[in-house]
């Protein structure tokens, strides 16, 4: 950081004679110019940086200054100058010892005594305020940065009114770096002018009061040190003119104001953060963002290291430093920061939205706000272009949230008003509302006592009221996951709220048509009841007569062989008709809904044996795999195998062969199979077809039916499977779940 200059010194740079003023310098080499109309001053006590790139004449306008070479035009101011010169390969002799090192050039014409040169070589260390213990030793002993020292305080030793250091710095380390230029602060403070050398710009850029830029020998900018970085100092020397290097900045905020728009969202104030460190000098900047001093965080940094970051996450907190009273006020404030020992000024430069600040713009540079106001207006420039990215993020995200709720309800409304029913399309319609919601439970709640169980069991509950006419109250409840935005859920569950209103309106008014339509049904199953029963019936029970009636004549003598004819007629009649009433009973309750299955744990042999029982008439050849138990109702699935073998029995020539067969699925469920070598059935012919041909026709064809029926009351498939010669039904039972198995008998026998 460059010193406070002594008053006597800033009086100086107000207008002295004594300064070094160069007019219109002109230096060349034969016909090759290397300086043209160079013009410069310097203060007793200032530090005027020179930088340019190699071949720019600053070795060459150094020499000029020192009158080691001859000018072609211009002026140097005044011509009794006393003007001393360190130069980059320092002019010290390494076999000499330090001492005399630092008064060589001044021993006069007395005889040199050990004690004398001893004694003006500390006076001259003590003038420039170094110390060296031991002065005896040989030059060569020591560091370059050492010997720059000795170098410099052998040059000042002479009084020189003005100081031209050129690279003093240069292969020196960062603590021989800092104690060099602490050695220049001393000699300023001494009202010696110094013309600083040196191509690291930003030690140039630190630690000058001004900053002079040569390009091909001409001064192309004087800039006030501090107000530039480094980098700008770069683009000076390249661009050659400072009007160049505002070009390049404009070029390059452009650049970044592009980025910006085409980046995703939440990382462009980094990006533009990053960016207002380079074009500041690479100083440390960090955003911080929040309408308040409680709400104000860090959002993005660069150049920060843990030192500072702590430093101002303290500045933070403080509501009399400069970052909340720019928040407050809304305008720029400094202070100061303690960093390595040394004090910098941080800036804090609001950023202002269309609802006021913001955040604020933290910058951390070696110079206040009212000595480096170019800087400040580009930190002012970046804030404004947070606050720009920011507004703009919010105003993107706000549009995406409103896009998200209006696909949200696109997609509500179509599953809703996709489903023939309303029942399975409001479920349907409920989970798309969930997901777009992000929410962890969704559901319809009935009842006002449930309603508010449900939202003190649960706090935080979104809920929206439905009420229907003539019904309690439903409502409904949305549990958020973590990462739901509160406020478009509640708009969300708000719009929808309205679409389930109606649904549930139209559900009321389908469930009365359906009970509408099942009166009507069950009016109509009565009527074809009672006209199938009187059909089906009619044929036995008219063979049953007529047999009784021939046994009971008596005109008619009987012979025993022909009376157990009839009577085993009358036999087969009855079995037939007590089948017929039970499958007519079966069908009226599958019909009507009131089907019930006993189910229980049944080994597949046992099933198979008692159904081949029933049908003696049949010969039935078996033959079971190694099947599992199945979780049936016994009765009801030996039903349907009785009915296949009637069936196949029935619908084929005598001498048919039939056969049953029992093995395991792939899904592990279980399939039985009844087949025959009879008549096959036309090709195409379904299960389905066939069990609603019974349904709408008359004949001895219900078993069909009602086997289809009770084996989906069991979750399973009754098929066809189409052969070439005969027929072959497969029932397949799905694979029980023994847990659910095991709840189903807790609860039958409960």
């Amino acid at each position: 950081m460059t010193p406070k200059l002594e008053p006597v010194v800033a009086a100086a740079l107000d207008g002295d004679a004594r300064a070094l003023d160069l007019r219109g310098l002109r230096v060349g080499y034969g016909s090759v110019v290397v300086l043209d109309d160079v013009s410069l001053v310097i203060h007793p006590g200032e530090l005027v940086g020179l930088v340019g790139d190699n071949g720019a004449g600053k070795t060459t306008l150094v020499k000029a200054i020192a009158g080691e070479l001859a000018i072609q035009a211009g002026s140097i101011q005044p011509r009794d100058r006393d003007v001393a010169v360190v130069w980059q390969d320092v002019e010290l002799v390494e076999s000499l010892s330090i001492a005399e090192n630092l008064v060589l050039g001044r021993e006069g014409r007395r005889l040199v005594s050990p004690r004398r040169t001893h004694a003006a070589a500390h006076e001259v260390l003590a003038r420039v305020g170094l110390a060296i213990d031991d002065l005896s030793r040989p030059l060569r002993t020591l560091s370059g940065g050492q010997r720059r020292l000795v170098a410099i305080a052998r040059q000042v030793a002479r009084e020189p009114d003005y100081l031209l250091l050129d690279e003093p710095t240069a292969s020196l380390g960062a603590l021989e770096a800092a104690a060099v230029m602490a050695l220049v602060a001393r000699i300023r403070e001494r009202g010696v002018g110094v013309l600083l050398v040196s191509h690291d710009l930003g030690l140039v850029a630190s630690a000058s009061d001004r900053v002079v830029v040569l390009h091909h020998g001409k001064v192309v900018a004087t800039v006030d040190g501090g107000t530039v970085g480094p980098e700008e100092l770069g683009e000076l020397i390249v661009a050659g003119s400072s009007q160049e290097s505002s070009r390049r900045q404009l070029a390059r905020f452009a650049s970044l104001v592009e980025q910006v728009a085409a980046i995703d969202e939440g990382t462009g104030v980094t990006a533009i953060t990053a960016a207002c460190s380079v074009a500041l000098g690479a100083v440390p900047v960090a955003a911080l963002l929040g309408e308040s001093m409680g709400a104000l965080r860090v959002v993005s940094a660069h150049g920060l290291d843990p030192l500072a970051q702590t430093r101002l996450e303290q500045a933070i907190v403080d509501a009399d430093g400069p970052i909340a009273e720019a928040l407050t006020v809304g305008a720029a404030r400094d202070g100061e920061l303690e960093l390595d020992g040394e004090r910098r000024s941080l800036w804090a430069v609001p950023m202002l939205g269309p609802r006021g600040a913001i955040g604020v713009l933290a910058v951390i540079v070696g110079r206040p706000l009212e000595h480096d106001r170019t800087r400040a207006q580009l930190a002012s420039l970046y804030a404004a272009t947070i606050a720009t990215t920011v507004e703009r993020e919010r105003v993107l995200h706000a549009l995406e949230q409103r896009n998200h709720v209006l696909e949200v309800l696109q997609r509500f409304l179509e599953v809703l008003a996709g489903g023939a029913r309303v029942e399975p399309a409001l479920d349907a319609a409920l989970s798309v509302l969930k997901d777009g919601l992000g929410a962890v439970e969704l559901e319809l709640v009935e009842g006002a006592a449930l309603i508010e169980a449900r939202l003190d069991r649960v706090p935080g509950t979104l809920a929206r009221v439905i009420e229907l006419d003539g019904a309690e109250s439903t409502a409904l409840l949305a549990t958020l996951g973590d990462d739901a935005p509160p406020d478009e859920a509640a708009e969300l569950l708000s719009a929808a709220a309205s679409s389930v209103r109606l649904a549930l309106e139209r559900r009321r008014v389908e469930q009365a048509e359906r009970e509408a339509a099942a009166l009507r049904r069950s009016q109509a199953l009565q009527v074809a009841f009672v006209q199938r029963l009187s059909h089906e019936l009619r044929t036995p029970l008219t063979a049953i007569t007529g047999y009784a009636s021939s046994l009971l004549a008596e005109d008619v003598r009987w012979d025993t062989e022909s009376e157990r004819r009839f009577l085993q007629r009358i036999v087969a009649e009855s079995q037939r008709l007590a089948r017929l009433v039970g499958d007519l009973l079966d069908l009226s309750a599958i019909e009507s809904g009131t089907l019930r299955v006993r189910r229980d744990w049944a080994e597949v042999a046992y099933i198979v044996e008692a159904a081949v029982a029933c049908v003696p008439e049949v010969v039935v050849d078996v033959d079971l795999d190694d099947v599992p138990p199945v979780f049936v109702d016994h009765d009801r699935i030996e039903q349907v195998l009785v009915n296949l073998l009637h069936n196949a029995a029935s619908h084929n020539p005598p001498g048919t062969h039939v056969r049953v067969t029992a093995r395991r699925d792939d899904d592990g469920g279980v399939v039985i199979a009844v087949e025959d070598d009879g008549a096959p059935l036309p090709a195409g012919v379904s299960v389905e077809e066939l069990a609603q041909r019974h349904r709408e026709g008359t004949g001895n064809g219900l078993g069909l039916a009602i086997s289809s029926s009770i084996v989906a009351a069991h979750g399973g498939v009754l098929r066809l499977v189409p052969r070439d010669v005969g027929k072959r039904f497969e029932v397949q039972l799905p694979e029980a779940d023994e847990a659910a198995a095991d709840a189903v008998l807790g609860m039958e026998r409960s």
